[in-house]
């Protein structure tokens, strides 16, 4: 069956898809901690926006350089929307690249617990983006490591990292890129 997701071949055709039969799966567990992981192939067409997130599973982009601007990049959003928007406790974000344009971030998290974002790309695509990764809520135990922050030609993040929210203990922001010199980087 097309699209069912009970193979690569007839993978779902949306990365929200997955998270939800994820969670539909997770909820029917004695443990519901079980981890669990969204392989997402990258394409010429960015995927639609996310904004119910799992726990405990990792959404790990098999696909291009996430450094870039093209083909084979799993990329996650559009202009007008927010790339991936939420909550979520043990989220694991891997080869991924955000993009957005227009009052918009990236990734606009509330709370997010004991996550990790790694090797992820930010991309605005209209000069009105408002940033690449917005913290309003609590998000302790975070670690984001080797991601970049940029813009598509001549366009530009306003904000690199904003984290506003409380409970931001044992954050880890390391080896990070923010390759635009007019962005603000990081603000608390």
């Amino acid at each position: 069956v097309a699209n069912s997701g009970a193979s690569w071949a007839s993978a779902f055709a949306q990365i929200a898809t997955a998270v939800t039969a994820w969670e539909a799966y997770r909820a029917l567990q004695t443990n519901i901690y079980a981890r669990g992981a969204i392989y997402v192939r990258g394409s010429s067409v960015a995927y639609t926006k996310l904004t119910a997130l799992p726990s405990y599973c990792d959404i790990i982009g098999v696909g291009s350089e996430v450094r870039g601007n093209g083909t084979g990049i799993v990329m996650i959003g559009a202009n007008g929307a927010d790339g991936i928007a939420g909550t979520a406790r043990g989220l694991g974000l891997y080869n991924l690249q955000f993009v957005s344009g227009g009052a918009f971030w990236c990734a606009d998290f509330v709370n997010l617990f004991r996550s990790q974002i790694i090797h992820c790309a930010f991309q605005a695509t209209t000069a009105a983006a408002d940033g690449g990764i917005r913290f309003s809520g609590a998000s302790g135990g975070l670690v984001i490591r080797d991601c970049h922050w940029k813009g598509s030609g001549d366009v530009i993040n306003k904000v690199g990292i904003q984290a506003s929210g409380t409970h931001l203990n044992e954050l880890i922001i390391e080896n990070n890129v923010i390759s635009d010199s007019k962005c603000s980087g990081i603000t608390l």
